[in-house]
């Protein structure tokens, strides 16, 4: 998929799953195995200001910040032309990267819950692992962006 075809269909459908377009598999693998492995550490040393337990998904911010090669990888991703071009061709050129998080799905946990995240946000998701089961997987609703009022003023 090309970056113009991928912002097109941002801006008709709110998303686009671009596949493979800044990492190869052993670093999508190698990103996955640091996380998790960086994920854990953090829940073993029971580490309140690093993990995301109240947000009603597990996981960790500041990614980056925890190993050196963890922000290589990401680097790769945010500096890839592909990723660049999509998301200067949503926001311009003067964007700000506001916080890398990761979030990961526990057999039995309830996830997030249906939520609208705030106006003038853009989110980008890699995906780590292959869940073809679609369990705890994220569902984003077709040409939600478009909605005029928020979810609360609609009593969702």
């Amino acid at each position: 998929m090309r970056s113009k075809e991928a912002v097109e269909r941002i801006r008709i459908d709110g998303f686009v799953n671009a596949g493979s377009c800044a990492l190869t598999d052993s670093e999508s693998a190698e990103l996955s195995d640091l996380a998790r492995s960086t994920y854990q550490s953090a829940q073993d040393q029971n580490h309140p200001t690093l993990l995301l337990t109240n947000q009603g998904a597990a996981g960790l911010q500041c990614l980056p910040e925890h190993h050196p090669r963890i922000a290589e990888l990401l680097d790769l991703v945010v500096s890839s032309k592909f990723v660049k071009d999509v998301l200067s061709g949503i926001m311009g050129d003067s964007y700000k990267i506001w916080q890398i998080v990761y979030r990961t799905s526990l057999p039995g946990d309830r996830g997030l819950h249906l939520h609208q995240d705030s106006f003038a946000q853009f989110n980008l998701c890699i995906m780590l692992t292959d869940n073809p089961l679609g369990d705890g997987a994220t569902c984003f609703v077709r040409g939600s962006h478009l909605l005029k009022k928020r979810l609360t003023d609609m009593g969702l």
